[in-house]
Order: structure tokens, then C-alpha cells, then sequence
């Protein structure tokens, strides 16, 4: 039962692990839908343990338009931690798999490993499924 093997899962590591060292751990977010993580990106923009990273359609033609560019990539201690990957509208497959390779990079290049990776991803409506 898969509901049982998450389970399994978390109280294991639960059991080895203190609440501090949960707490320490480094988390990446990987958000793909069709606009910029601007929310998740400004709550974690200047945190060094959190890295986000977003692909998403340009902003130079898409809302939002103040946020989502290349060169906001944090502030402070989290300068870095922030990845925008806009891409133009009607974005080609093999394009769109150069800007999620760049995305898998970042995370392995964190500096430690994180101990979650969490993906968000938005079902995109027919309109919008162009980039």
C-alpha cells in the first residue's frame, strides 16, 4: 500500500532525525507553470536554505510584469537561491528540456544537497499550453 510506505518513510526518518536537524535541512522548489512564483519567491528571497527556481512564460509579455526575470536571484544571504527561467511564449518541447535541465542542475549544485525537492506544477488550460 503506497499510503502505507509514506508513512513507513517518515517515521523512520522522524526517528532518526531531532526536530533541529529537520529544520536544517535544505529545501528546493521547483515551480513549472505558466507564471512566475513571485508569491513562493518573495517569501524565500533572501533565505539561504531554500531554493527556488521557476520556469515560466517572459515577463516582459506576460503577468507578472515586475517580477520573473533573469537578474532577481535573491537578496542578502539568499542572493543566488532564486532562479527565474523565462521562456517566450510558444516554447518548443526541446527548448522547454534545456530550461528544466538548467532547473536540475541548480539543484544539484546547491551547495547541500536538499533533503526535499518540491515540484509545483499548475494544469495549464489549452490556451496557455502553447509555451
Amino acid at each position: 500500500d503506497e499510503g502505507r510506505l509514506d508513512q513507513d518513510f517518515w517515521a523512520t526518518h522522524a526517528e532518526d532525525e531531532s526536530p533541529s536537524q529537520i529544520c536544517q535541512r535544505r529545501v528546493a522548489i521547483l515551480d513549472i507553470d505558466y507564471d512566475c512564483g513571485n508569491g513562493t519567491a518573495s517569501i524565500f528571497y533572501s533565505d539561504p536554505t531554500v531554493l527556488i527556481i521557476s520556469i515560466h512564460c517572459d515577463p516582459t509579455i506576460e503577468y507578472p510584469w515586475n517580477s520573473g526575470y533573469k537578474d532577481q536571484t535573491g537578496s542578502g544571504e539568499g542572493i543566488g537561491k532564486t532562479v527565474h527561467i523565462p521562456l517566450p511564449a510558444g516554447t518548443a518541447w526541446k527548448e522547454y528540456k534545456v530550461a528544466l535541465s538548467t532547473a536540475m542542475e541548480a539543484v544539484v549544485d546547491f551547495e547541500i544537497r536538499p533533503g526535499l525537492l518540491y515540484q509545483w506544477a499548475l494544469t495549464l488550460t489549452p490556451e496557455m499550453q502553447s509555451l
